[in-house]
């Protein structure tokens, strides 16, 4: 009756011993997350300021074509846009995501001087699923941007016809973000393939760098395709790369 007594009074204690013992793992494992989702966080920062110096660089050849070759009212009017976009660009420096509703804004800025350099050569539109929230639906930071900068610099620019830029987006039914930048310049990217290194460039491994970390998982995340004329470039997100703050309706 002793023994009895005492293993019944054991059962409790392994019990709550056990489930102590899961609480404190659990605990270490949710800690463990929140640090790796700090790291993912911190690097993608790291990354994506590697890209701000292209950024700029690419904005200060354009504004020193664009003094070079008109009017200087008009380059002191060029160089009153670069400075609100510069100061966009520092708004979001420190940012890993960002709402496609500042990311779009940004683009659209940039773009619009661009526009001033360019003239009538240049022409753009951004179309987005409607089922995309741009206020709520978030995109790690400067992924796009990029590619609307090579479609300018590396296909239109040295193109003799008249160039567009179409950006857009919409959600697939695995819930993966499709987002493409399509030009019909020259071709900068004909036939690339991320699989073949000597066609990568630096902001096109840094981007892709990015979103690995995000979902290492994930395969074909930037696909070229050659247009005639022109390129598109499609890039592709799985659920793990973007937040989105409301849900999405079936």
């Amino acid at each position: 009756m002793v023994l009895f007594t005492h293993y019944y009074w054991s059962f409790p204690l392994i019990f709550i011993f056990i489930k102590n013992q899961l609480n404190i793992q659990s605990a270490k494992q949710e800690e463990k997350s929140l640090i790796q989702q700090k790291l993912v966080e911190l690097q993608q920062k790291a990354l994506a300021s590697n890209l701000n110096p292209h950024f700029i660089f690419n904005s200060l050849n354009s504004i020193q074509h664009f003094i070079n070759s008109h009017h200087p009212v008009e380059a002191n009017e060029y160089l009153s846009k670069f400075s609100r976009l510069m100061r966009m660009q520092l708004n979001m420096a420190d940012k890993s995501l960002i709402t496609l509703h500042e990311e779009i804004s940004r683009i659209e800025f940039y773009l619009s001087l661009e526009q001033m350099r360019f003239g009538e050569k240049l022409t753009w539109q951004i179309h987005i699923d409607p089922a995309i929230d741009v206020y709520t639906f978030e995109i790690p930071n400067m992924i796009i941007q990029p590619f609307i900068e090579n479609a300018i610099w590396h296909g239109i620019m040295p193109s003799s016809i008249p160039g567009n830029i179409l950006l857009n987006m919409r959600l697939l039914t695995d819930k993966r973000l499709e987002i493409s930048v399509t030009d019909n310049g020259v071709g900068y990217g004909q036939n690339k393939s991320l699989h073949h290194p000597e066609h990568e460039s630096k902001g096109v491994n840094l981007i892709t760098e990015r979103l690995i970390l995000l979902d290492s998982k994930a395969t074909n995340l930037l696909v070229f395709e050659k247009n005639n004329p022109g390129t598109k470039v499609i890039i592709t997100l799985t659920s793990k790369m973007y937040r989105n703050k409301t849900p999405i309706m079936a």
